[in-house]
């Protein structure tokens, strides 16, 4: 949210103090979004915004309270809750995981299936795009045991349940796929040793392992470290 609140600041003649304060105020995102500040991420919708340089705060956040709202009609949202049995918050900050785990629409709605399965046993998440979030470990290709020593909500391996608010700013298209995700009884998923993109998913913790060690393989013989 820091990088989104600099980049409005450089390009608007607004006061970042007072859009930080805006952002951080739970009384104004529970008014103008039922939003909490850890999901402050979950007001923008990605797209073309065409706003004057000389904007006012207010006129800012109602330009993207009307975009949030045109997503999420009544009928999406009824959609999303029937589904998941999440919030919309949850929602955007399991699709912020999503996002990071695959590019492809039909994997994206097994990953959030395994995802929520996950969740409704109680199990931890593991998921290592919430590492590289909170490792600031951007652009790694890679996650080692030692990132997931970190004591941050956002570490998925420590804490259970969805991390407090979406690791990044998500796609519409992958908001859908997450709202219309695929329901199967797959506990684990792991990248393809072909790494193409796909994965492969497995409801035991044996199959898995062995679809991660032929994963662990591929990525030593190219040499990705």
């Amino acid at each position: 949210m820091e990088e989104f609140i600099l980049y409005v600041d450089d390009k608007l003649e607004l006061d970042e103090d007072q859009l930080e304060g805006y952002f951080e105020d739970p009384n104004m995102l529970e008014r103008d979004f039922n939003l909490a500040p850890s999901c402050a991420f979950a007001t923008i919708i990605p797209q073309v915004y065409e706003i004057s340089w000389a904007t006012s705060l207010p006129d800012l956040i109602n330009e993207l309270r009307k975009t949030y709202n045109t997503f999420w009609t009544k009928e999406r949202l009824a959609k999303a809750k029937k589904n998941t049995k999440l919030s919309i918050g949850e929602v955007i900050t399991l699709a912020s995981i999503v996002q990071n785990e695959s590019y492809i629409p039909e994997e994206q709605q097994k990953i959030a299936g395994v995802y929520l399965n996950r969740l409704n046993k109680g199990m931890l998440l593991q998921a290592d795009p919430t590492l590289v979030f909170a490792n600031k470990l951007w652009g790694v290709q890679r996650i080692y045991d030692k990132d997931k020593d970190i004591d941050s909500p956002y570490n998925t391996y420590k804490y259970k349940g969805l991390p407090p608010g979406p690791i990044c700013l998500v796609k519409t298209q992958v908001l859908l796929q997450v709202i219309d995700l695929t329901k199967h009884k797959y506990l684990f998923f792991c990248a393809k040793p072909e790494l193409n993109g796909y994965s492969d998913f497995s409801e035991t913790y044996e199959q898995h392992t062995k679809y991660a060690k032929a994963y662990q393989k591929a990525m030593n013989k190219k040499g990705i470290k």
